[in-house]
């Protein structure tokens, strides 16, 4: 667990083997055995289920315009209604919900074929419509599901399930604490940092862009070299050393 402005984010999961399978250009199959992490974070469970809170109410609203377009058409018979309930299925797919079709037939007049009003003795002729609507069920089954998907993440390695050296503990820590070497690139990716050069070629800018990354691959093994070596001694600054 890990405690944030005194908040505690709470890291559960586990770990299983795989194989992975890939083929070469020449069509050659290559086997490689892993070891999985599939970890869940509470902080990022608690965000990604207000995402996805958005996301269902944007689908349900979605719905609903689809499905009142749909009952204002008129259908001849049964068959094209049910087609056509079934091309609004398709076309939206639904994640969040589940949509039950509906359908019945009613008597609708018919368009008189000449103008004025009708005689109060005068039959209106009707005829039989099909119409199809849908009733939007809420699946908080299908939610629940995607928010485990996606409040997870996982760490692959090759050292191999019964590792005594790297047990999973071990395993997700060194991936926690990447973020250490990684924030000293993070400026390389804003391009006002590296515009201002003057070369002239394109080779010469990608020699310049290895020799910074290099430089900064460099600092980065430094700082975890010397971090490594303050945690194994336990060196605790006082007033005095300062």
């Amino acid at each position: 667990s890990d405690r944030y402005e005194g908040e505690v984010n709470v890291w559960s999961g586990r770990s299983f083997s795989l194989v992975y399978h890939w083929e070469d250009g020449e069509k050659r199959l290559h086997h490689l055995p892993l070891r999985l992490l599939v970890v869940e974070s509470s902080f990022l469970r608690k965000d990604k289920e207000k995402a996805l809170e958005r996301r269902r109410a944007k689908e349900h609203l979605r719905l609903e315009r689809a499905i009142r377009r749909l009952g204002k058409r008129r259908f001849a018979c049964e068959a094209d209604s049910a087609e056509a309930a079934n091309r609004l299925a398709k076309k939206h797919a639904p994640r969040f919900h589940r949509l039950e079709a509906m359908s019945g037939v009613y008597n609708e007049p018919v368009k008189r074929a000449r103008p004025g009003r009708p005689r109060k003795d005068e039959p209106r002729p009707m005829k039989q419509v099909w119409r199809a609507w849908f009733e939007v069920v809420e699946d908080r089954e299908a939610f629940e599901r995607l928010l485990d998907e996606e409040s997870c993440l996982i760490v692959a390695t090759n050292h191999l399930e019964g590792d005594a050296e790297w047990p999973d503990a071990r395993v997700f820590a060194t991936y926690h604490d990447q973020f250490k070497v990684e924030q000293a690139m993070h400026w390389a990716k804003w391009l006002k940092e590296v515009a201002p050069i003057f070369l002239k070629t394109p080779r010469r800018v990608a020699a310049l862009g290895l020799i910074y990354v290099i430089a900064l691959m460099v600092y980065g093994l430094v700082q975890r070299q010397v971090r490594a070596k303050l945690a194994r001694k336990m060196i605790e600054i006082t007033p005095a050393a300062l």
